[in-house]
């Protein structure tokens, strides 16, 4: 196995004890602080061990910080004497002050750096595992050359907060589930280091200081900014209100702060009182704004024309038609996203399509009322400009092929060859006909009969026989969203009936003023007394029946116990049902076969040059400990060199096109589980 130092340093140093070199490596393990002082310096190139090694004094202090070391150390990196900071040489001056040591002087440089608990190297790590843009934003590059160093301790103070619930020495692989180094990970920025979207102070403050609330309220409008509203966010003033306060309000504004960063990072700047309430419209209203991100709204005032809807079903004072009508948006809504996705909407017309049903009027006593079944009929139908292929139900079927992309604008039916047999490949035609059987099994009644029932009065024929036409809107609208999520026809989920219509807006019985914010949260499956059901809001329903899109290749067997873990299989089954078929092309494909291919070519080539290695693990996204136990391998056992890099890396180590790099992310994971 690797052993990092010279085997006479472990003993009269770390293990201060004479050991045969066959039992040396039992030796550190056995002892809880040399195993994990073994750890960081597993991590370390061999010109920093070059150094360390004669340092015996510093070495006997890292045992000291064993726990710190342990996670941090990786980030020590001495070249020529002098301790290579994380931002380079224009950065040395402001590590030299936080640490009060200079770099050219590494023994004092490290010694100061794992000192009071290892805060400061925990911060060291943080940033120099940032990419470049974003390692300039947390050493503020972008601010006025007098506050950077005083905005640099600042966010030291940040990452010194967690020091109560996160002893390094005591659990050094456990950490705080959102810490500062997390936010800087993840917020958005410019090459120059300057925070993307709406980032005056003035926004944040009164964002973060509404965040508790889950009502909406409309902001009126900001005057001037105070003088520190009028200075710019910096990574220690965003870190400390997000990783502050307690986990759930901290996260809450994490996910507020990349929604707007996602929204409107590219956008124009919008008045501030008017992003504040599209803001706050995402708090109050979260599985609505996450659909209006979706269907491409970057407008702030369309979010917050969206979010006004919201609110005024929400005021409808009967709980039966408040109910009755937040599903029927909701589920509307749900419908016109699945037709965008399908290919059938453009962004344009979804966007008016959206317009035209936010603007609808909502009565405090009566809700829709019959204005939604008109604009179903009169508005959305006609949008969908598709041909009826069903003369009994011209709405349902629209609405069945807009959601399937039947009908979209393509190239002709591909042919392919498989086993010997050649076959035309129709996935929207297949879709279709998924659907359709779905709407078989599912029962009751169609759109058409729904709609003649609550405009015409018609009858509404054998499945809606003596319900109220409101009511029979309501669960067709419902079992018509749903069909797009439960799979396949002869599955589990419809062999119960219609468990559209087992669906509940909250977690507890009833609409009740306490659980109103369930109505707009993502949904979730329930497992109860009463059974199987979701619970939550009908936007996003794929997060909860994510599971249903998948389907056995192979009934012949019983399978195999699952070897994925919980969060692996709920993070593939989301994917499954996240990943738009319309969106992936073959030419993304073909690239990714290739870049792993050149990938692999190039690991199978490597020789054992520390630059080579060097090169390839920054390639690859290798952490430190990978790249040397890389290098030993080539070394030492090279024929397992190519099985030591994932799939993935292979793929960037194959360094895909420029040309592709926007379309990939079509192929990529869902992190809502992360």
């Amino acid at each position: 196995v690797p052993l990092p130092l010279d085997p006479s340093i472990w003993r009269d140093t770390l293990l201060e004890r004479q050991t045969p070199d066959g039992q040396l490596i039992a030796a550190i393990l056995s002892d809880r602080r040399t195993a994990l002082v073994y750890h960081g310096l597993a991590a370390l190139d061999d010109e920093t061990l070059g150094w360390l090694g004669p340092d015996r004094e510093t070495l006997r202090y890292l045992r000291h910080q064993a726990g710190a070391f342990a996670v941090f150390g990786r980030s020590v990196r001495v070249n020529a004497g002098r301790v290579v900071v994380p931002g380079g040489p224009d950065a040395e001056a402001a590590w030299q002050t936080l640490t009060g040591a200079d770099p050219a002087r590494p023994a004092a440089f490290v010694r100061r750096l794992f000192k009071d608990g290892g805060r400061l190297a925990f911060m060291y790590d943080t940033v120099a595992h940032l990419d470049p843009a974003r390692q300039r934003f947390a050493l503020g590059t972008a601010l006025p050359p007098a506050s950077r160093a005083e905005r640099l301790r600042a966010l030291l103070d940040v990452f010194e907060m967690g020091r109560v619930e996160w002893n390094v020495e005591t659990r050094p692989f456990s950490r705080r589930p959102l810490d500062a180094s997390l936010v800087l990970s993840l917020v958005a920025v410019t090459e120059r280091g300057e925070p993307r979207g709406p980032m005056a102070r003035q926004i944040w403050t009164r964002v973060f200081h509404d965040s508790e609330e889950t009502s909406f309220s409309e902001t009126a409008p900001m005057g001037a900014p105070s003088n520190g509203d009028a200075l710019p966010v910096d990574a220690a003033w965003l870190a400390a209100r997000i990783s502050g306060p307690s986990y759930d309000a901290g996260r809450h504004r994490l996910d507020t702060l990349l929604f707007a960063q996602r929204v409107f990072g590219d956008a124009p700047p919008a008045d501030p009182a008017l992003v504040v309430t599209a803001l706050r419209g995402f708090t109050a209203f979260p599985a609505l704004m996450l659909s209006m991100e979706r269907i491409g709204a970057t407008s702030a005032l369309a979010l917050v024309r969206a979010a006004r809807h919201a609110a005024d079903l929400d005021s409808i004072k009967s709980d039966q038609e408040r109910e009755a009508s937040i599903l029927q948006f909701q589920a509307t809504m749900g419908i016109v996203e699945r037709a965008q996705r399908s290919g059938i909407l453009s962004r344009e017309a979804v966007e008016a399509i959206v317009l035209s049903l936010t603007s609808l009027p909502v009565t405090r006593s009566e809700g829709y009322e019959t204005r939604l079944a008109t604009w179903i009929r009169s508005d959305l139908t006609p949008r969908l400009g598709k041909p009826v292929l069903d003369a009994s139900a011209p709405a349902e079927d629209a609405l069945l092929a807009a959601m399937a992309g039947s009908g979209r604008a393509r190239h002709a039916v591909p042919v392919i060859e498989w086993e010997g047999q050649r076959y035309s490949v129709d996935p929207p035609a297949a879709e279709l006909r998924r659907l359709r059987r779905v709407r078989e099994r599912q029962g009751g009644s169609t759109l058409d009969a729904a709609l003649a029932a609550v405009l015409d009065g018609k009858p509404a024929g054998e499945g809606g026989r003596g319900k109220n036409p409101r009511v029979l809107l309501t669960e067709t609208l419902v079992s018509l969203l749903y069909a797009a999520h439960l799979g396949d026809p002869d599955g589990q989920a419809l062999q119960a009936g219609d468990v559209a219509r087992r669906h509940t807006l909250t977690t507890v019985t009833g609409l009740t003023a306490a659980r109103k914010s369930d109505v707009w949260m993502l949904p979730r499956e329930q497992f109860s007394a009463k059974g199987w059901r979701v619970g939550g809001s009908l936007l996003g329903l794929e997060t909860a029946l994510g599971r249903l899109a998948m389907r056995r290749l192979d009934s012949s067997t019983m399978p195999l116990a699952p070897r994925l873990s919980t969060n692996e299989r709920n993070t593939l089954m989301l994917t499954a049902a996240l990943m738009n078929p319309a969106a992936v092309t073959d030419a993304t494909r073909d690239e990714i076969a290739a870049a792993i291919a050149r990938g692999r070519a190039r690991a199978t080539a490597l020789r054992p040059d520390r630059e080579e290695v060097d090169r390839i693990a920054r390639a690859a996204g290798l952490s430190e400990w990978r790249r040397e136990a890389l290098a030993w391998a080539l070394t030492h056992d090279p024929s397992t060199v190519v099985s030591r890099f994932s799939i993935l890396e292979l793929f960037w180590l194959g360094v895909p096109r420029p040309a592709v790099r926007a379309s990939l992310d079509d192929w990529g994971v869902a992190v809502l589980t992360l």
